[in-house]
């Protein structure tokens, strides 16, 4: 259905004669959601679907390169299995490891549990999960600041449309996906509706930006506080783009090289058989 921002919204636009003008702030801060929840799910995403298929690979040549090769050493195991290196009798063990029948049973057992994980991060929200996730090198940061803009970005449109600030902050909490941000933005209810500050409670939370707290403290002193959640939100976009382009450009060639590092060692391990057979001849 519609994000519940838009009802309140559309209704204070009519309260106020401003409809078109709201919506035109709607239209705006549902664009904004967009582009930073797509900028951190392909920041995710990317590192996730290399490692799938680095798993994947190293699968098929445990599972049907290593045997060919061994079979060649044996003479489709007519003979003993000459002497080799440890790390080739490592990557033969491997392999009958995973080709017998507990061994397949294990590997699509943890294929499942990765699968079924990954499920329930996206469909049922954990506070233990989401706390990991701002925990995390790299992402963390760059999770808690798409959170914030998208917050940001939502209540600098609710409150510059009428919506009372109380409301304004149930609404954006929705943008937030992640349960200990809510945690942040529930205090900040909270002491708004017993005659507090918006940005009193931020000081104990130390994963809200520093950032954060400074613009809502100006914002609450200047009584221009839509005006500074606009800017937070630019603020944060910007940052947003910045990280996932240094995550990628860092992450891109650091999994090409692990990947290519550890097929080669494969490989590798593999072939020295021969090599060894070849110069003790």
């Amino acid at each position: 259905g519609l994000p519940a921002v838009v009802a309140p919204l559309c209704r204070a636009g009519e309260k106020a004669g401003e409809l078109s003008k709201n919506l035109r702030y709607l239209a705006d801060s549902l664009d904004h959601d967009s582009h930073v929840r797509g900028k951190v799910t392909n920041a995710m995403f990317f590192p996730l679907i290399t490692s799938v298929v680095s798993a994947l690979l190293m699968l098929a040549l445990l599972i049907w390169i290593a045997p060919l090769f061994l079979s060649m050493l044996t003479d489709g195991g007519t003979k003993p299995r000459p002497e080799m290196p440890w790390v080739s009798e490592v990557v033969f063990a491997a392999s009958d490891v995973i080709r017998s029948p507990t061994g397949l049973f294990f590997v699509v057992g943890i294929f499942a549990l990765g699968a079924f994980a990954l499920y329930r991060s996206f469909t049922h929200k954990s506070y233990l999960v989401d706390f990991l996730k701002i925990r995390l090198p790299f992402l963390g940061r760059m999770v808690t600041t798409a959170s914030m803009a998208r917050f940001a970005k939502t209540l600098s449109a609710l409150l510059r449309t009428g919506v009372p600030v109380l409301e304004s902050l149930r609404l954006s909490r929705g943008t937030v996906d992640n349960l200990a941000i809510e945690q942040a933005i529930v205090a900040m209810e909270k002491s708004v509706e017993n005659g507090g500050r918006m940005s009193a409670p931020l000081e104990e939370y130390w994963y809200i930006p520093e950032l954060a707290r400074d613009m809502l403290v100006i914002g609450e002193e200047s009584g221009s506080m839509a005006e500074m959640l606009e800017n937070l939100a630019e603020v944060f976009r910007a940052e947003v783009d910045r990280q996932q382009d240094l995550l990628v450009s860092l992450i891109e060639p650091a999994m090409t090289i692990v990947l290519g590092g550890v097929v080669l060692v494969v490989i590798l391990a593999m072939f020295m058989p021969y090599i060894t057979l070849v110069t003790s001849s």
